[in-house]
């Protein structure tokens, strides 16, 4: 039978390297020769995706250019509505500023409204909410066929406890109306 070889007694440290030991660089260039070749080839497919991605992104936006251009006339044919819906909301803001001014504007509104005669139409109430005062300033404009007319109207205003300063400012005679402006306080 076979002879058992003497045992060799062999003394293993791993903690220390065997060897010489390998420069930085030189670790650097196998680590660039095996990672850094999969590295590369997946840097390629990105700049061959993002290549083929902006032919995809062009096509795009010409599309989205044209549907922008067949919408163009119908926006600009809303200009009108637009000026009359900024204007309207204007003087929604007003309106709103005023009430806040004197929250009573629609007793206000209701007592000119019970003292205007028939015969006269108002065209516009402007308040001076800038004033600081303790009487609300106030311009009314209107329009009457009537001399009589707006004599009760100015009466009715002078007689009512809620107007002071009742003064009528302005007179003119366009194609056989009479256009008047009042102007006066708010108590």
């Amino acid at each position: 039978m076979l002879e058992s070889a003497p045992k060799i007694k062999l003394n293993l440290n791993l903690l220390f390297p065997q060897g010489i030991p390998q420069k930085i660089h030189v670790k650097f260039l196998k680590w660039l020769l095996t990672f850094g070749r999969y590295i590369a080839v997946v840097v390629e497919i990105l700049v061959l995706a993002t290549f083929a991605a902006r032919f995809k992104f062009d096509s795009d936006l010409v599309h989205l250019k044209e549907e922008i251009n067949k919408h163009i006339p119908f926006i600009e044919s809303l200009a009108t509505q637009e000026v009359l819906i900024r204007e309207t909301q204007f003087k929604i803001d007003v309106g709103k500023k005023t009430y806040n001014l004197n929250p009573n504007i629609s007793l206000i509104v209701t007592t000119v409204a019970s003292l205007t005669p028939t015969g006269i139409r108002i065209s516009s109430m402007h308040f001076d909410n800038n004033s600081g005062k303790v009487n609300l300033p106030f311009r009314l404009a209107g329009k009457t066929n009537s001399n009589n007319d707006l004599a009760v109207f100015l009466s009715n205003l002078k007689n009512d406890s809620t107007f002071t300063n009742i003064d009528l400012v302005g007179l003119t005679f366009e194609q056989g109306e009479m256009n008047f402006s009042i102007t006066g306080n708010v108590k």
